[in-house]
Parts: structure tokens; C-alpha cells; sequence
């Protein structure tokens, strides 16, 4: 019986700034990678490598997220927008 397998979906505290419905919760890949995306998929499909830090970019409102070493980026690949995590 498949009827009671829960889909476990991990909170991040983040609102989708994309459908401002959802919330951007932890996933996994099918090859088991984690990423981030909106819960209202496939209504909304937004959807983060990176996990978002709640904080909107300053330069183009996109969501920011934490990257390497201690920092800080915008999601926004053609933004440049960058910060140490502790600013």
C-alpha cells in the first residue's frame, strides 16, 4: 500500500518570490543531490541549487543564497551581487 508514503519536505522559512504561494522547501535530485524548490510545484517550478537565505539581492531582488566558504550570492546567474556571510 503506496498510499501512505508522505513526501518529506524540508522547511526553509522562505517564501517563493516567484508565485509568492509557495514556500521553498529541501529537496532531492534523482541522483540524490539536494536543491531548493517551491512546494506549489509543478504549478510553480523555481528551484535553487544553492539553499536561499530569505534575504532579497539588493542590486535585482532576487533571492539570495549561500555559496562557498562562508558567503553569500545572488541566485540571479547574471547578477553579481556578493557578500561575506557575516555582513
Amino acid at each position: 500500500n503506496h498510499n501512505n508514503i508522505k513526501k518529506i519536505e524540508k522547511e526553509t522559512g522562505v517564501n517563493c518570490p516567484k508565485c509568492s504561494k509557495g514556500k521553498i522547501v529541501e529537496k532531492k535530485s534523482r541522483k540524490g543531490k539536494l536543491f531548493y524548490a517551491c512546494n506549489q510545484y509543478p504549478d510553480c517550478e523555481n528551484a535553487y541549487w544553492s539553499k536561499p537565505t530569505g534575504e532579497k539581492c539588493p542590486n535585482c531582488q532576487s533571492l539570495v543564497v549561500y555559496g562557498a566558504k562562508d558567503t553569500q550570492r545572488c541566485s540571479n546567474k547574471d547578477c553579481d551581487y556578493k557578500k561575506a556571510a557575516d555582513e
